[in-house]
This record gives structure tokens, C-alpha cells and sequence, in this order.
């Protein structure tokens, strides 16, 4: 964190020299870079965690129903182990890019389900690819996941001939977003290796 937060830090994001996670690099540098920033990211985001996922879980004619069960997403969240707070709130790097990717990819699944029950629009359809495209750019695993997301959601609209601009417009920033997350050769070094970096990064299986 500190070492974002120098020079060298815009330097790491600009040239993506440690990885290529752009819009998790953007809010660590953000976030150690000023107090206000990093207490209205981190509050923001742990205030829209569970508002979101209530509204992911609930069917449309329930929406009104979405306080008390986000109070009991606020208190599964308050039952994490110790370690796992010291992990977010303790480190500001690891906040960025694991637990504000988390409100990204629950803001996408919420657009992609809305025009899949058929409610979504053009303004859907054009939300969905910058959308799509930012949450590819917070961490490795994560890509992969929204790249898979995004193909079976685009297969389900062309078997079905529903929501098929939106689909597509989501299919479209999920494989740019995948593009550039794994094209820097550390990647490459990765996979043929298994660390890169001087042994800075390491795979953490065979």
C-alpha cells in the first residue's frame, strides 16, 4: 500500500508492470492517495455488498422486501472470521481489487437478469458493455468467471431471441476486458513457469 501510494505506484498502473489489474490498481492508488476517498470507497462498498446481493436473490414482485434481507446480509458479513477483516479493511490493495470488484460483478448480474426477465433497454444494452468491460480489470480469476458469465448468458439469448443487443453488448466487453487483462507477458511467464517477476507472483498450484 505504501508504495502505491509514491510515484512509483502511477507508474505500476500506467505500464501495468506488476499486473494488469487496471481498475483494481485505479482505487488503490485512489484510495492511498486520500482518507476521504478510501472511507467512501470502503463504507460505499460494504453498504452496497449486501443492499445488492438482496437484490440479486429477490424475484421482481418481492423487490419490497429488499431491508430485512439486507440486514442479514450485514450480519453474515459481521461473522467473517477476524482474519478475514484484517485481509479487506487491514490492506488497502486487497479491498480494491476482491471486495469492490464484488459490487462490479453484483451491479452486472443485476443488469444482465434485468434483460433477461425481459425489462431491460438500450440504455441496458449500453450500460452492460462498460460495465462488462471494468469488472474484467480487478482480478485473474474474476475475468475468467465474467467471460464465462457473459458466454452463457449470450447462448441463452440467441436460443431464445431474448435480450440479444444486451447480450451481446455485455459478450462484447467481457472478451475486451479479457483481452486486456491477459495480454501483458507476465501471463505468460505464469503459465510456461509458474512465477514471474523475479518470484514475486507464483502460482499457487502445479
Amino acid at each position: 500500500d505504501w508504495d502505491w501510494g509514491l510515484p512509483v505506484g502511477m507508474e505500476w498502473w500506467l505500464t501495468g508492470a506488476l499486473n494488469n489489474r487496471y481498475m483494481g490498481s485505479f482505487f488503490v492508488i485512489s484510495m492511498t492517495r486520500s482518507r476521504l476517498v478510501k472511507t467512501l470507497v470502503m463504507g460505499g462498498s460494504m453498504f452496497l455488498l449486501p443492499l445488492l446481493a438482496a437484490l440479486v436473490v429477490l424475484p421482481q414482485d418481492r423487490r419490497r422486501n429488499w431491508f430485512p434481507l439486507t440486514l442479514t446480509g450485514c450480519a453474515a458479513m459481521m461473522a467473517m472470521p477476524i482474519v478475514t477483516w484484517r485481509q479487506t479493511y487491514g490492506w488497502v490493495s486487497a479491498f480494491a481489487n476482491f471486495v469492490v470488484s464484488g459490487v462490479w460483478v453484483l451491479l452486472l448480474v443485476l443488469l444482465a437478469r434485468r434483460n433477461m426477465e425481459g425489462r431491460g433497454g438500450r440504455l441496458t444494452a449500453a450500460a452492460l458493455f462498460p460495465l462488462a468491460l471494468t469488472a474484467q480489470l480487478f482480478a485473474e480469476n474474476l475475468t475468467v468467471l465474467v467471460t464465462a458469465g457473459a458466454l452463457g448468458t449470450a447462448v441463452w439469448s440467441l436460443r431464445t431471441g431474448r435480450g440479444r443487443t444486451a447480450a451481446l453488448s455485455m459478450l462484447a466487453g467481457a472478451l475486451l476486458g479479457l483481452f486486456l487483462m491477459f495480454y501483458n507477458p507476465m501471463y505468460q511467464d505464469l503459465a510456461t513457469t509458474g512465477q514471474t517477476l523475479g518470484g514475486v507472483r507464483e502460482l499457487v498450484f502445479e
